[in-house]
């Protein structure tokens, strides 16, 4: 692995050829609602910033970010040092206090002041492991825009320390944090930043303070991780170098992509900069997406009016949660059923509550199925691969909401990526009940993913027993009954997926759904695997889909 300094000399190295390029292979031919990367003959060229960075070892690379200026042509863009020099001693030249000489020592932060002073800092930047420490921004902003009118402050709400969980160690301990957990340590200390930020945007009449979402990025590819869909990576510890913890490789990678997009409002998918050796190709494109789907969604890191109204509740965030058969079910419902008839809803599978799932990825679609009048709900019965247990526990979530909460008997499916095992396995043994099945990058081959072992153990079966009963639990071999019932089906799936590969499922199953009569719409974006790539979570052919057949 490359240290800070190794590649500061291998980017400078970059940065003196002047570079200029995009690899378009990152990018696939029907991106859709993915917005492009920069190019000269798109738009105009910003003008690079002068960025006084202030922090510690949670900084980004300065030496990085020219690199992605370099690469779209900014020119003008520097970091000044982000500490001074006093008496010998280098002092950081953040402190409170150090602008409005409320400070004893007058002598500290002389050399940022006479630099606002003479307007030679357009982004005062602070990415720093304390991030909450957020009292002087209200003081640098103020003297800031005072100076040079669109002077900025980028605060970086960071990964927590100790994962905000005291997780002393970086290994098994850290292997076993839950994603729900994790989020809600982020957003406990994050959340009164943003009031902060808010209040302080307010008071000076426009967005001055901005924040860098690093941290809900690094959940996003935790997340992935925990989901075994981050290519190389099956521990939450191998992203990260020791026990505090520090970023690694991936993590510095993609905080400098979340840096990049947050300081220009541009995507960097796309990008051809130099990387450690030790990062693929189809990790460093996951990154860029990761970092540009976070940043541009954020509402507190954009341009506009300050608002310190209450923000409407994404529908993930609306879920009501109750319990069936002692296991956790979530439920969301249209604003205005229809109270004449049965509620439509849609099954949502795989449901991991502790995991994330669902997720913000949905919220797009889940808001446009909302406004069609058609619930969500699901049962968390874990990652078991569809096992028999798991469908018993779907069957006692439908006969709960049909029973008692009004709901149609014909639900919807959405199966995302594993969640295909599950959704196919329970439509095979209830096609009555199923008005039709969407997927997303769908499993649907046990010997695919997770591979017979494994899915062994989730069925309580060996190998040579699970091999013999493949029929009864393998979902592309299970379709004649959805067939024989008209169930429609439509799956989008990326052709250079490598977790769950297009050819052994979504093609498998459309090949052996249309010789059994069965209609099936497949869509296969090119240059797309297993990512967070919003083609797959903004697809409105997936949508009206489900809208039309929906009962």
């Amino acid at each position: 692995m490359m240290s800070r300094l190794q590649q500061a000399v291998t980017l400078a190295g970059f940065l003196s050829i002047g570079a200029l390029a995009y690899d378009s292979r990152l990018l696939g031919a029907e991106e859709g609602t993915m917005p492009s990367p920069l190019t000269k003959t798109q738009v105009q060229i910003p003008v690079g910033l002068r960025i006084q960075n202030a922090g510690n070892s949670w900084s980004y690379s300065p030496i990085r970010l020219r690199a992605m200026e370099a690469v779209v042509g900014i020119k003008g863009g520097m970091n000044y040092p982000h500490a001074e020099v006093i008496d010998g001693k280098s002092v950081p030249i953040y402190l409170a206090g150090g602008l409005n000489g409320k400070r004893t020592d007058n002598r500290q932060c002389v050399t940022l002041k006479a630099k606002l002073e003479a307007g030679k800092i357009d982004v005062f930047t602070y990415s720093h492991s304390s991030w909450h420490e957020i009292d002087n921004a209200e003081e640098i902003a103020e003297f800031g825009i005072k100076h040079n009118k669109d002077f900025r402050v980028v605060w970086q709400a960071g990964w927590m320390v100790h994962d905000g969980l005291r997780i002393a160690k970086n290994g098994p301990a850290r292997d076993a944090v839950r994603i729900a957990d994790l989020q809600v340590a982020l957003d406990k200390a994050r959340k009164p930043i943003e009031a902060k930020v808010e209040a302080i945007n307010k008071k000076l009449g426009r967005r001055v303070v901005t924040i860098v979402p690093v941290g809900d990025a690094f959940v996003k590819l935790r997340t992935m991780v925990v989901e075994g869909t981050f290519p190389g990576v099956k521990k939450q510890s191998e992203l990260f170098d020791d026990d505090m913890p520090h970023q690694g490789r991936l993590g510095g990678l993609l905080q400098d992509y979340c840096t990049f997009a947050a300081l220009y409002h541009k995507s960097p998918v796309g990008l051809v900069i130099p990387i450690d050796k030790g990062i693929s190709t189809e990790q460093n494109s996951i990154l860029q997406k990761i970092a540009w789907e976070t940043v541009s969604n954020y509402p507190h890191g954009g341009k506009g009016k300050p608002t310190l109204s209450t923000p409407t509740k994404t529908p993930t965030q609306q879920m009501e949660f109750f319990e069936v058969a002692g296991q956790r079910a979530f439920v969301i419902l249209p604003g205005n059923p229809d109270s004449d008839k049965p509620i439509r809803w849609m099954g949502y599978t795989p449901c991991l509550l502790g995991g994330g799932l669902p997720g913000k990825s949905e919220d797009w679609m889940f808001e446009r199925f909302l406004a069609a009048g058609i619930a969500i709900a699901g049962i968390d019965a874990g990652d078991c691969s569809g096992n028999p247990r798991s469908r018993e526990l779907f069957a006692k979530l439908h006969a709960e909401l049909v029973k008692n909460r009004r709901f149609s008997s014909k639900p919807a499916l959405l199966a995302r990526s594993r969640g295909g095992l599950f959704a196919f396995n329970w439509a095979a043994e209830h096609p009555e009940q199923v008005s039709c099945i969407a997927c997303i990058y769908p499993v649907c081959d046990l010997r695919s993913y997770p591979g017979l072992g494994n899915a062994a153990k989730h069925y309580g079966l060996t190998l040579a027993e699970l091999e013999k009963q493949l029929e009864k639990h393998n979902p592309v071999y299970r379709l004649a009954p959805l067939a024989k019932a008209k169930v429609p089906l439509f799956s989008i799936h990326g052709d250079v997926d490598k977790i769950v590969p297009l050819e052994t499922n979504s093609a498998a199953v459309e090949k052996r759904y249309r010789e059994l009569g069965g209609s099936m719409r497949l869509i296969v974006p090119k240059g797309q695997g297993h990512n967070f790539w919003r083609g797959f979570f903004e697809c409105e052919e997936l949508v009206e889909f489900v809208i039309k057949n929906a009962k």
